[in-house]
């Protein structure tokens, strides 16, 4: 059974930009990165590092919202992330 590591990116570390980011983490021998978000750019560094990604934050209040429009919405911008 294998499993893939990887780390959050450390704060000092994000400053130098997702291509930085990505290529030390590769560089360190991670499999994966877990980002803040998902864009394309992030997709393109990770890829051009040879390292997947292993989590994306879901940071949208209104998934916990009670109201079933706004949940549905957010919901449908999560996905739309991925």
């Amino acid at each position: 059974m294998s499993f893939n590591i990887g780390t959050r990116i450390p704060p000092k570390i994000s400053k130098t930009g997702i291509e930085n980011v990505a290529k030390w983490a590769a560089e360190i021998g991670l499999d994966v990165l877990d980002v803040p978000n998902a864009g394309p750019e992030v997709k393109q560094a990770c890829d051009a590092a040879g390292i997947g990604i292993g989590s994306v934050d879901a940071i949208i209040p209104a998934l916990l919202s009670k109201d079933d429009n706004e949940r549905g919405e957010a919901f449908e911008k999560v996905k739309a992330t991925m």
